[in-house]
């Protein structure tokens, strides 16, 4: 079911620019992940940007839904679901991260810190809780159960840095839990950054049948043409996620950047960026047009992505 005809009785919903059609194979596309708790000014200009790059598929999170566990702060659902709707009025698809991860100092990182967080079933146990409660959300701008989004979701991410190593099976067990909940939706294991050395990468891919799409982030530890190989050989369905350098090192960004589109390109599998704008000290993931390397490498590429 697409939002958009339901968008067009709301108010403020003006004629805007859309990308047409399906996701090619191998799209382009941008983390930016707290747009939802920006301006309506911003988010609108940042989703039309990404129109205008070529940039198909947005990355967003869930930010702040629990000062406690089981305590939810729904306000940060409700601007989520405001942003669904305008990426859908544009023909943007979105990954929706459920967790930032086991760093950030939120409910689970103070009741459940590091490794727990994976293997305590208490904390396994309100992880599952915190997946329901957003699935059986309804949204109020869109009007619908978030279970029963259509193909505005491209897909849920479990986890935006997931350190699975810590308890391989923590990630079967929440895709199985969405899953359930939402039959249909596919499921993105958040960025992972150990796939070359050793077995564990593969007995991780073999024994987690309920995750459709994953997401490597290249690192300096390993060469990512092999990186790129063992995905190619293992998984069904994978991405480059998360590429890029700190922008205050520009010339070390565009390495990076070359690298993964180049490795994207060859496998033909989507890319997602991050870290790209004017400003080179700030730590944000906006998109800023004017930018040397979002105009010459980023969204060239996304364009020849959507035209192959």
């Amino acid at each position: 079911m697409r939002l958009t005809a339901l968008c067009v009785l709301l108010a403020g919903c003006a004629p805007t620019m859309r990308i047409a059609g399906p996701l090619p194979a191998a799209w382009g596309g941008a983390t930016a992940y707290d747009l939802s708790t920006r301006s309506t000014g911003e988010i609108r200009d940042t989703l039309d940007v990404m129109v205008r790059a070529g940039l198909r598929v947005l990355r967003v999170a869930i930010l702040d839904l629990e000062t406690e566990l089981g305590r939810w702060n729904d306000a940060t659902l409700e601007r989520l679901d405001a942003l669904i709707a305008e990426a859908d009025r544009r023909d943007l698809r979105l990954i929706i991260v459920l967790h930032d991860g086991p760093q950030r100092a939120d409910a689970y990182a103070r009741g459940y810190p590091g490794a727990a967080f994976y293997a305590d079933p208490l904390a396994r146990a309100a992880f599952r809780r915190r997946i329901e409660h957003v699935l059986t959300f309804r949204g109020p701008t869109t009007g619908l159960v978030w279970s029963e989004l259509g193909d505005v979701l491209w897909a849920w991410e479990l986890q935006g840095e997931c350190h699975w190593f810590h308890s391989p099976e923590w990630m079967e067990d929440m895709a199985f839990t969405l899953k359930q909940l939402a039959p249909g939706h596919r499921v993105a294991s958040g960025a992972v950054g150990r796939v070359v050395g050793g077995e564990m990468f593969g007995d991780l891919v073999k024994e987690t049948r309920s995750v459709d799409i994953w997401m490597y982030r290249p690192t300096s530890q390993e060469p990512l043409d092999r990186a790129a190989a063992v995905l190619h050989a293992r998984c069904r369905s994978w991405m480059l996620v998360d590429f890029g350098a700190p922008r205050n090192e520009p010339a070390r960004q565009r390495r990076a950047i070359e690298g993964a589109l180049r490795v994207a390109r060859e496998h033909r599998v989507p890319w997602i960026l991050w870290s790209i704008g004017r400003d080179r000290r700030e730590r944000s993931h906006d998109l800023w047009p004017g930018d040397f390397l979002f105009d010459s490498l980023i969204a060239p590429a996304a364009t020849e992505a959507e035209h192959p």
